[in-house]
């Protein structure tokens, strides 16, 4: 993938054709364009490597030719192990707790967002996915909660815990449970599967109505 600084830092989406001009380039390698907030998605943890600049670069004049130097933009090793610790390995989003997740910068450091506990937020690829592209929001609040919001802007709240001790809720359960409820009706019977094709080829023979006109059973 290509992206310039630029395209990440800016607040909308770039013009034109992601290949290039005022607007700067954002595309896959040797592939289409992308759009800036999927570029961003993808580089949350990743590593980002400054291009040697092309010969005739204005910037020639003071960094050289092919002198930039790499750059990462990785999560080190112990403050993911932070993260898991903080976040249980889960996803944040609410009522979501997926274990297969990514690390996702609050403010993305092409924005000049740290990579800081601060900043980070557990989220499964689908809501990661939700933030960037979907134009749903995450708020950090200052006892260190996190707001999340639709893309209509209305809060999404943690779904509330059943109240009430464990032994009522079970107990609730079981009301509908009678002495009879879970005995089996059959009695050993080999499986008639020539009974139950012909019972499922019934259903899509055509019927006549009263009219006389057809209609489909079922």
């Amino acid at each position: 993938m290509h992206v310039e600084a630029t395209v990440l830092a800016a607040d909308s989406e770039p013009e034109g054709d992601g290949e290039g001009g005022a607007s700067g380039r954002c595309h896959l390698e040797d592939g289409p364009p992308i759009a800036a907030e999927t570029a961003r998605r993808l580089t949350c943890d990743a590593i980002v490597i400054d291009p040697p600049l092309a010969k005739g670069d204005a910037a020639d004049v003071t960094a050289g030719v092919g002198t930039r130097v790499r750059r990462t933009r990785t999560i080190p090793q112990a403050l993911r192990r932070q993260m898991h610790s903080r976040d249980g390995g889960n996803c944040q989003f609410p009522a979501c707790h997926d274990r297969y997740t990514q690390l996702h910068h609050l403010q993305h450091w092409a924005r000049g967002g740290p990579t800081i506990a601060e900043n980070l937020l557990t989220l499964c690829p689908f809501h990661h996915r939700r933030v960037h592209e979907g134009g749903w929001g995450i708020q950090r609040q200052p006892d260190g909660t996190h707001a999340f919001s639709d893309p209509a802007g209305r809060t999404i709240r943690q779904p509330e815990p059943p109240s009430g001790s464990a032994e009522h809720l079970h107990a609730s359960l079981l009301d509908h449970v009678t002495p009879n409820g879970i005995l089996s009706k059959w009695a050993g019977e080999r499986l008639d599967l020539d009974h139950i094709s012909m019972v499922f080829a019934s259903y899509a023979q055509p019927t006549h109505d009263s009219t006389g006109s057809q209609a489909r059973a079922g």
